[in-house]
């Protein structure tokens, strides 16, 4: 668990013993590149989305669910290169966190609830 994990959870419960492991791999990927220039190095198409998915395979990491979702009928390419994904949910709470790690690579069509609780947070990022 990483320190902010550790931090997290000393909100939620002080009743447990945690304690703090941190991962010993995050030192060796070298810097990070921008997009293009990790697309050019990799000979990979600029009009494409990949998905990184790196480590070993293992049940608990869930390539099985994320190859699922990948073939899931709520997810619907578009003409213009862009994904279309519906879902029914019972709560935007998380589906927003969601959408905003996407950053500007997101559009939120409906529910207006959703489009505009979205655009609040990117509002108050921006500190307007």
């Amino acid at each position: 668990m990483s320190q902010s994990v550790l931090d997290d959870l000393g909100k939620f419960r002080k009743d447990i013993p945690v304690r703090l492991n941190p991962h010993p791999l995050f030192d060796n990927f070298g810097k990070s590149v921008i997009r293009e220039e990790a697309l050019s190095k990799l000979g990979l198409d600029g009009n494409y989305r990949y998905l990184l998915f790196f480590g070993f395979i293992r049940d608990y990491k869930g390539l099985d669910l994320l190859l699922e979702a990948f073939a899931d009928k709520r997810l619907r390419e578009l003409k213009n290169g862009g994904v279309e994904l519906r879902l029914k949910l019972s709560s935007l709470g998380e589906i927003e966190r969601w959408v905003l790690s996407w950053g500007g690579d997101a559009t939120v069509l409906r529910p207006r609830e959703l489009a505009t609780a979205v655009k609040r947070a990117a509002e108050r990022i921006l500190g307007k």
